[in-house]
């Protein structure tokens, strides 16, 4: 059995660099600890009633927060708002994730901050932050160019997104889940994530309204998750990236062939000041209770049809599968940084690539299938890839979860921006 007070040394895909990705690797991690003492500064003026304030405000930061907002926008307020919203959602989301699983850095040093929630994936940059920056801005400035703000109407508006912005971010510092250097720079790349989609958002909704758009964005989104680091010790990151992914092939979809190339939010067909409070309350409501139903309806039925449709075409080819949740799968792991936490060392990642794998580098994902399903050691010399696909194959049943939840969370996505707006319209909300 592994002695407990061993040095954890945790490998990422960065670390093919070589030095380079070491350095840069060294570096960030020192800036991590180094806001320890900004975290033990706030940690000192925790109240009560703070603690539930930033909670609210870390919600405000959340996928399902945003998942709201986004189908807000989508049949209610501005359909094309929302259109775009989501699009961008789901790029943050693998900018975050995909840069997260390359550095593979941990949280801040607990003890001595004390994290007021559980997180499992690791630190550096900050979904919080990273979407902090891009929802709120992106808001803003969609409706600054495409809206006739009254003055007073844009001071209030930018002081909410504003304030809604630096409150998420600091939310997760307060909370003791995030270091400085986790929140700068999930903010700096929001920054650069939305200048850039700025400057395509037009583009790109205009290209998945062609037939030909959506399959094109589909074969882009397999081969983005296929690159998508997914280093072990698994977490949920990769998971929570293929929903979005998902969702932005159903978008896709249903934005291409959607009838008229147009699906209308309530206040895209009428005004506000035609409908009044009360009917645009009513009419706000009625949709998005009819459509939360239909969610959580549709998204059972999808499940188990896409269960059904993928492990029916592996058995015919002779294939053996399962499907098990990831969150099952994902090993216990402490993302907060501990005196075991090490970095690969550079001298013996320079020995490694010239006379082959050094003792503390990880042992290939195959060959650990290997050994879980011999029960004893492989010799990594005589290693053989039909040995792989034996235990794969014929034995060890392939988990289709990724699979399937691409599948149903594109099916989510397509309902969302077709389906139950075309329901609304039949059903006259």
């Amino acid at each position: 059995m592994k002695d407990l007070s061993e040095p954890r040394v945790v490998h990422a895909p960065i670390d093919k660099l070589g030095s380079v990705g070491l350095w840069i690797r060294r570096k960030l991690l020192a800036q991590i600890l180094n806001g320890a003492a900004v975290l033990e500064l706030i940690q000192k003026h925790r109240t009560p009633t703070l603690t539930r304030i930033m909670n609210f405000f870390t919600l405000l930061g959340t996928e399902d927060f945003y998942v709201l907002l986004v189908v807000y926008m989508l049949w209610i307020l501005d359909a094309r708002l929302g259109r775009l919203l989501g699009l961008l959602m789901a790029a943050a989301f693998y900018f975050a994730g995909a840069v997260k699983n390359t550095l593979v850095l941990p949280r801040p040093p607990s003890p001595p901050i004390i994290p007021l929630k559980k997180d499992t994936d690791w630190g550096l940059p900050s979904h919080h932050a990273l979407l902090g920056v891009n929802m709120p801005w992106y808001l803003w400035f969609y409706m600054y160019q495409n809206y006739q703000l009254d003055p007073l109407v844009a001071v209030v508006l930018f002081t909410t997104l504003a304030s809604w912005s630096f409150c998420v971010m600091f939310s997760r510092l307060y909370l003791g889940v995030h270091s400085p250097a986790d929140v700068v720079t999930g903010g700096i790349l929001g920054c650069l994530l939305l200048a850039f989609w700025l400057q395509v958002d037009n583009l790109v909704d205009y290209y998945i309204t062609t037939s030909n758009g959506c399959y094109v964005v589909l074969v882009i989104v397999i081969v983005l998750m296929l690159a998508h680091p997914d280093p072990y010790p698994l977490t949920i990151t990769y998971d929570d990236t293929m929903a979005m992914a998902g969702i932005t092939v159903g978008f896709s979809f249903g934005r291409a062939y959607a009838p008229h190339r147009v699906m209308y939010a309530v206040l895209d067909k009428y005004s506000f000041t035609s409908l009044g409070i009360k009917a645009f309350t009513c009419f706000s409501f009625l949709r998005i209770v009819t459509g939360l139903m239909v969610y959580l309806l549709l998204k059972q039925v999808l499940y188990y049809s896409a269960r059904l449709c993928v492990s029916g075409a592996c058995q015919a080819l002779g294939i053996t599968t399962t499907c098990v949740k990831r969150k099952h799968l994902v090993v216990k792991n402490n993302p907060y940084y501990s005196s075991d936490f090490r970095l690969p060392d550079e001298h013996r990642t320079k020995i490694q690539r010239s006379n082959g794998r050094t003792k503390e580098q990880p042992r290939h994902n195959a060959i650990r299938i290997l050994e879980m399903k011999s029960g004893g050691q492989v010799a990594e010399s005589s290693f053989n890839i039909s040995q792989l696909l034996n235990v794969g194959i014929q034995n060890r049943p392939i988990n289709i979860e990724m699979p399937v939840k691409l599948v149903v969370y594109s099916g989510l996505g397509w309902c969302a921006i077709h389906w139950l707006p075309m329901l609304f319209s039949y059903v006259g909300i």
